[in-house]
């Protein structure tokens, strides 16, 4: 199971999928447009798990109780991190290059993992 009974994250489920060491890890989630989405999601956002090294940033696909395939790594250095406090939510909004594609994506504030993760996001010299 990848979360303990107070909901935090089991980051060695995630450090098993990455070949560096993780400093944080947590469960985020991509907004899903009522048009795109897929039968049976209804508009709802999609669960990924978001990873991060010294050098990189790691996206899963999020299973109910597994990891699941890389979506994607990013160098740590070349993205730029925009956040957006929401009332429930931090919302991340991820450049992964200068002119390459964004990721957006939302982070439960309640979810103490998460916090470092958003920290070590928006400072990509940080590493504690």
């Amino acid at each position: 199971m990848l979360r303990s009974k107070r909901g935090r994250l089991d980051r060695d489920a995630v450090q098993a999928r990455v070949p560096e060491e993780l400093l944080a890890a947590g469960l985020c989630h991509a907004p899903v447009s009522t048009r795109a989405a897929p039968s049976g999601r209804d508009g709802r956002s999609s669960p990924v798990w978001v990873a991060v090294s010294r050098e990189r940033i790691y996206a899963f696909e999020a299973g109910p109780d597994a990891v699941g395939e890389l979506v994607g790594s990013w160098d740590r250095h070349g993205t730029v991190v925009a956040t957006s406090p929401t009332l429930a939510t931090t919302r991340l909004s991820l450049g992964l290059s200068a002119h390459g594609p964004r990721l957006e994506l939302a982070s439960r504030r309640l979810r103490i993992s998460n916090h470092r993760l958003v920290r070590l996001l928006r400072d990509p010299d940080r590493t504690t």
